[in-house]
């Protein structure tokens, strides 16, 4: 056992009222189930949509998990139909509206509504998620979008400033040499971004000789986790790598990863989380790959109810070493709407990442399936590392047939044989995106 108790333990245990008591399962599942019932109440009494999504159930209250797993679920296209049916407040009662663009096929954003309690919530899991990282006096640096008030950004501020820390704020960045400088300059004790932009700036921190006795730890958040990019970012700067999953719809924060580094530590005073077939919506065991689901326990403004993320992994069963009384999540597999169909199964950004990622010459890359007539064409265009990168890495022939290589690798790759593979050598920088890394689909003509 790690001889440490987890902070967010301590909150948590906060929340349900324990006083000094520690948590354990029997508190979070009764507090989850009282804080059910009122939300289920207040929704079905406050918002239009609510009202009529559930009125073929007969109000009763659920009397289990298992009687929950009967009421439907809530999707990306019924907020994207009309967000306003889902506010149980007025629009007065409104501290933040997160509009989010989408990629599906009827073009319409979604709109999220958050009161200020909903957003102290998430200052609070960001607070304490972040205690087993920086303290008094660090430097944290936010590579992140941090522009608006009560965005990621800004709300990771001010939890680093409840810490006694101090927040360098640098948003989302094209130039990673820029930001390794200036992570140098302020002795940064942390790092905090979207993994493949922390790569390219460790891989700039390292070329460059800089000093890196002061930087501990990183945390990886906002995209797809590649076990080769932690791999690297972890050897460039001989740090410790953290990682977090949440999604805007909840606020940002869903899960952290402890010191034990065993999976996601799930906030559940705050959700229920649940892991279903994606095809047929039934729970599953723990540890069988499914569809992430959760449903909100005490949002007043625009609760949710079992909606579904959209995001695969699994629920870890073993206990953590840490000795948490929190369920885990293990590491995001793919989205659901990531995946793209071959012949030979499905295949994802993350799956890609996994094996591209370990060739020493790539900086970046992105993907994209072409589908023209019979013979569909994934198209890998490769962005190099330079020397200033630390190592150029391989030659255009050499790198080429290494990704071609790694591609094999795949499984699902080497069964989808009627598939052309074409390599793009790009010898500039890939341009940094806000958006989900993702292999884009297009047609052909």
């Amino acid at each position: 056992m790690i001889a440490a108790v987890f902070p967010l333990d301590r909150w948590i245990a906060g929340r349900l009222g324990l006083g000094g008591a520690p948590l354990d399962r029997a508190a979070i599942e009764a507090w989850q189930m009282d804080c059910l019932r009122q939300t289920l109440d207040w929704a079905r009494g406050r918002s239009a949509f609510y009202r009529r999504h559930l009125s073929s159930l007969d109000g009763a209250p659920p009397r289990s998990l298992a009687d929950f797993a009967e009421y439907p679920f809530t999707t990306a296209a019924d907020i994207q139909a009309d967000p306003l049916q889902f506010l149980c407040l007025s629009q007065g009662d409104i501290s933040r509206v997160v509009t989010l663009d989408t990629s599906g096929t009827t073009g319409l954003p979604k709109r999220i509504f958050f009161t200020g309690e909903d957003q102290e919530v998430t200052l609070g899991f960001f607070e304490h998620g972040l205690r087993q990282m920086a303290g008094p006096g660090d430097k944290v640096m936010i590579l992140l979008p941090g522009d608006r008030p009560g965005g990621v950004g800004d709300l990771l501020s001010r939890a680093i400033r409840r810490l006694d820390a101090t927040p360098v704020p640098v948003g989302i960045s094209q130039d990673a040499k820029a930001v390794a400088e200036l992570g140098a300059r302020n002795a940064a004790s942390l790092l905090i971004g979207i993994p493949v932009q922390v790569l390219a700036v460790a891989r700039h921190w390292r070329a460059m000789g800089l000093p890196r006795d002061c930087l501990r730890r990183v945390l990886l958040c906002s995209d797809n986790i590649s076990e080769a990019v932690c791999a690297e970012i972890a050897a460039l700067l001989d740090c410790e790598i953290f990682r977090d999953w949440g999604m805007t719809e909840m606020g940002y924060g869903g899960g952290v990863d402890c010191i034990a580094h065993d999976g996601y530590h799930l906030q559940e005073a705050d959700f229920l989380f649940e892991v279903v077939d994606p095809r047929s919506g039934r729970p599953l065991p723990p540890e069988a790959l499914g569809e992430v689901v959760f449903t909100t326990l005490t949002r007043r403004g625009m609760p949710l109810i079992r909606y579904r993320t959209g995001d695969l992994a699994r629920l870890v069963e073993d206990p953590c070493p840490c000795g948490s009384a929190l369920r885990r999540l293990d590491r995001i597999e793919t989205r659901k709407t990531g995946l793209v169909s071959l012949s030979g199964g499905d295949i994802s950004m993350a799956a890609l990442d996994d094996a591209l990622f370990e060739i020493p010459g790539i900086a970046d890359f992105s993907a994209s399936l072409l589908r023209e007539g019979r013979s569909p064409i994934l198209r890998i265009e490769v962005f190099q590392r330079t020397r200033a990168e630390g190592r150029p890495g391989l030659d255009a022939m050499a790198l080429q047939s290494a990704v071609m290589e790694a591609l094999d690798s795949i499984p699902v790759m080497r069964r989808s044989s009627d598939v052309a593979i074409e390599v793009v050598l790009r010898p500039d920088m890939m341009p940094v995106s806000r958006g989900k890394r993702m292999i884009r689909l297009e047609e052909g003509t």
